[in-house]
């Protein structure tokens, strides 16, 4: 029976922890007037992501159940404090859909070239420190930089847009609560 309580009892949060870099209040207000156009454009009816959980994933440092080891997050933090790199612009030019979960597709703001360069420079400059303070690092996924604004059923868009972006002058260190649209900031950086 206490087996059984032990097991009832344990936190079962899965939790997503990773950098990224988040956009300055222009950018999010720019994100917003995109979302309300491809509203009346393509009809749809999802939801934006809130403006507080609007990011760029740069690198992720693992998913972990019940809490995230602190040995690895101090870590991380110790690490992301010794980045040494100006800030840089970003731009997107289109808006295109990736695969997601759950039947539904991200729509996300993306683009090419110069316009992320600054967003694969960084993850790399991450990565490398990271490795050197001695973390295994999860397997990190192929996709090019971009900014998720909505999941929706299964709608496939790819068109260019006025370029849009900011002046990127820092980085977080996120959790997401998987399952709860939450994100825990656990340490900020400039760059």
């Amino acid at each position: 029976m206490d087996q059984q309580l032990e097991l009832l009892s344990r936190d079962a949060t899965l939790h997503n922890v990773f950098f990224a870099a988040r956009p300055d209040a222009t950018m999010a207000a720019h994100t917003v007037g995109i979302v309300r156009d491809l509203h009346r454009r393509l009809g749809l009816t999802a939801a934006p992501i809130p403006w507080e959980r609007l990011h760029v994933s740069l690198l992720s440092v693992g998913g972990f159940s019940g809490s995230y080891p602190l040995a690895v997050i101090d870590a991380a933090i110790r690490a992301a404090g010794t980045v040494s790199m100006a800030p840089f612009r970003v731009e997107f030019d289109r808006v295109a859909s990736f695969s997601g979960s759950h039947g539904q597709r991200a729509l996300v703001l993306t683009g090419d070239g110069d316009g992320v360069a600054g967003f694969m420079r960084l993850q790399e400059v991450l990565n490398h420190t990271l490795k050197k303070a001695g973390l295994r690092l999860p397997r990190q996924p192929g996709s090019s930089p971009h900014l998720t604004m909505m999941y929706d059923e299964n709608r496939t868009v790819d068109f260019a847009i006025e370029p849009i972006g900011w002046t990127v002058s820092r980085f977080v260190l996120v959790d997401s609560l998987v399952g709860q649209s939450r994100h825990v900031h656990l340490g900020q950086w400039f760059l």
